[in-house]
C-alpha cells in the first residue's frame, strides 16, 4: 500500500509540474507575441529583449534550446535591423511572432502538431 501511494503521488507531481510549465510557456509566450506587435524604437526593443531574457530563464528548462536559440536570433536581428533595412526588421518580427505562436501551441492536439 505505501508504495501504491508513493507511485500515485510521483504520478501527481508529475502530472501537475507539466500542467504547470505548459501553462507558464503558453503565457509567457502571448504575453511576448501581444507585445512584440507594439514595437517600434530601438528603446521599447530593448525593453522587450530584456524582459524575454528574464523569463526566458524558467522557459529554457522545458523548451527545446534551438527554440530558445532561434527566437533569440530573430529578436537579435530586429535589433541589427531596426535602423537600417525596415523591410528585413519587420521579417524578423513577423518570424519571431510566429516563434513565440508556436511556442503556446506546441502541445495542443492539432493536425499541424501531429503532421
Amino acid at each position: 500500500m505505501r508504495n501504491l501511494i508513493i507511485v500515485l503521488l510521483l504520478i501527481f507531481i508529475f502530472v501537475f509540474g507539466t500542467f504547470l510549465s505548459d501553462r507558464y510557456i503558453s503565457s509567457v509566450a502571448d504575453y511576448m507575441a501581444r507585445e512584440i506587435d507594439s514595437v517600434s524604437s530601438r528603446e521599447e526593443l530593448t525593453a522587450l529583449t530584456e524582459e524575454w531574457k528574464k523569463k526566458s530563464v524558467l522557459a529554457e528548462l522545458v523548451l527545446d534550446h534551438s527554440e530558445v536559440d532561434l527566437l533569440n536570433q530573430y529578436l537579435w536581428a530586429m535589433n541589427e535591423e531596426i535602423e537600417h533595412d525596415f523591410d528585413e526588421f519587420m521579417e524578423s518580427k513577423k518570424l519571431a511572432k510566429e516563434m513565440f505562436k508556436h511556442l503556446k501551441e506546441r502541445n495542443t492536439f492539432s493536425l499541424d502538431n501531429i503532421l
